[in-house]
């Protein structure tokens, strides 16, 4: 052991380097932060890609073609964002019928970026990532679909990061997205089905949300202590009051459409106003190609099964668990790194610990693989006492997603099983520089429930120069003032 605790003492200084390290932030980094699980094929990327510049050439508009990441999930749901990213989910690519509503989808989200709509909506600054946020993320995924995977929970996150729009911006798009259509040679009424999808969509959404909230409310409930209050009942009624609170917030974020036929009827006087005289001839369509045959269709496939594996294992089911991964198995090659979360979760349920280290690992090497792929990757070298491994696996992750709020926790849990206070002391003073989480953005807090997760890891009194208050207790006692004023 004493061994152990010198090499990894010996290793701390090249970690320690690697953590102070500025971590690079790019466009995707506040999905993989998320655990949004991505698919891998340049075939359904370069297919959204091609409609997208069809739909932009059409009408000589002169912005860069999005950057196409294709979520998996079983939700409906596309959008388009401030750094330039089209992110649409499997479930829609499922849904979708045609070309022309498929244009009509990324028309209507292309137009949100052509009229500049994004950069007025951060819904991040109103629920950052914090370890109270992305815990309740994971009880109401938990709740709300069976499972609290990275898949399931980024349904979630999804919902949040989704930019909103008021009334005049979503006219504004079906409007811009009607021309580019028309100019494109689409036809627009294919508008109205997608109308009726996205409604259904937005039910879906709404329900999660309310699950959401609740296991929040419990969260808080469960972390902050009433002392500080005159009661029990106050003090619940006060976390109550502060959830309220942050979802009548997010509300602010949350799309509201107007129903299909009343966004049916606003297109139709739209183009009744706006009549074309001559009509582009309509183009070839690789629809077909890209998502009903071939590479796309399979794995479009692959991707259902997929998620049919998780659900079957969260639910105990054997049998079902079986055969939804069989298309997941044999020799080959999975075809999209994202594959291996189903798999290795199947192996390492059943009792093949290796096979589901060997998923996390090649899941891990995926260009875009999600803060998750990381601390699965991580936890294998942790029971196999390889706790430098861990180390270096969890530095990497933190360093390729570009945020560390994921990692630190878990860095300062394995730093101490392996024997090395040291850094797992130098690891919670970092997490106290790291801002942002949902009590410090809503109640104002000077703290963040970061940092109290990390010294709790760390298992003995904070570092003279990182004592915090109680931040769930300030936080609430803020909020019982304010109350009491009133």
């Amino acid at each position: 052991m004493q061994r152990l605790i010198l090499a990894l003492t010996c290793a701390a200084l090249a970690t320690g380097a690697h953590a102070k390290e500025k971590i690079e932030q790019n466009k995707e980094t506040v999905y993989l932060a998320r655990d949004f699980v991505f698919v891998e094929s340049p075939a359904i990327e370069g297919y959204l890609r091609g409609v997208s510049k069809r739909l932009l050439d059409a009408k000589g508009v002169k912005i860069d073609v999005p950057n196409v990441l294709v979520q998996s999930s079983d939700a409906f749901n596309a959008f388009t964002d401030a750094q330039g990213n089209l992110v649409i989910s499997t479930g829609a690519l499922r849904s979708l019928e045609s070309e022309d509503e498929l244009a009509a989808l990324l028309g209507h989200e292309l137009s949100h970026l052509i009229l500049k709509h994004p950069q007025d909506k951060d819904a991040m600054g109103v629920l950052p990532l914090g370890l109270e946020t992305m815990s309740s993320m994971k009880d109401a995924a938990a709740q709300s679909q069976g499972r609290s995977d990275a898949q399931a929970t980024s349904v979630l996150w999804s919902d949040f990061i989704a930019p909103s729009w008021n009334r005049q911006q979503e006219q504004e798009a079906d409007e811009n997205g009607f021309e580019l259509m028309r100019a494109a040679g689409y036809d627009p009424s294919t508008f109205g089905q997608l109308f009726s999808k996205l409604q259904a969509a937005e039910k879906k959404r709404s329900e999660r949300m309310q699950v959401l909230k609740k296991a929040l409310v419990v969260r808080l409930r469960a972390a902050a202590p009433a002392a500080k209050v005159q009661s029990v009942a106050l003090s619940n009624a006060v976390t109550d009051t502060a959830s309220e609170k942050m979802i009548d917030g997010l509300a602010a974020f949350n799309r509201s459409y107007e129903s299909p036929d009343e966004r049916q009827a606003h297109l139709a006087a739209y183009a009744r106003e706006h009549r074309q005289t001559t009509r582009t001839p309509r183009p070839e369509t690789g629809f077909s190609d890209a998502l009903q045959i071939g590479e796309g269709v399979a794995m479009i496939a692959l991707d259902g099964a997929a998620l049919s594996t998780l659900d079957a294992i969260a639910h105990k089911n054997t049998t079902a668990a079986g055969t939804a991964v069989g298309p997941l198995g044999g020799d080959a090659k999975l075809p999209s790194a994202h594959l291996n979360l189903a798999l290795g979760t199947y192996e390492q349920a059943y009792g093949k610990s290796e096979a589901g280290a060997a998923a996390a690992e090649a899941w891990m090497l995926a260009p875009r693989a999600p803060a998750q792929a990381f601390l699965w990757s991580a936890s294998f070298k942790v029971k196999a006492r390889d706790y430098q491994g861990a180390l270096d696996t969890l530095e990497s992750g933190r360093k390729r997603v570009g945020d560390s709020a994921p990692f630190l926790p878990t860095l300062i849990s394995t730093a101490r099983t392996s024997g090395n206070m040291q850094l797992a002391r130098e690891y919670t003073k970092e997490c106290r520089s790291e801002s942002g989480n949902v009590t410090q953005k809503l109640l104002g807090s000077e703290q963040n429930s970061l940092y109290a997760e990390c010294v709790r890891q760390l298992g003995e009194k904070p570092p003279e120069d990182a004592v915090a208050d109680n931040v769930v207790g300030k936080a609430r006692d803020s909020v019982f003032n304010l109350l009491r004023k009133k």
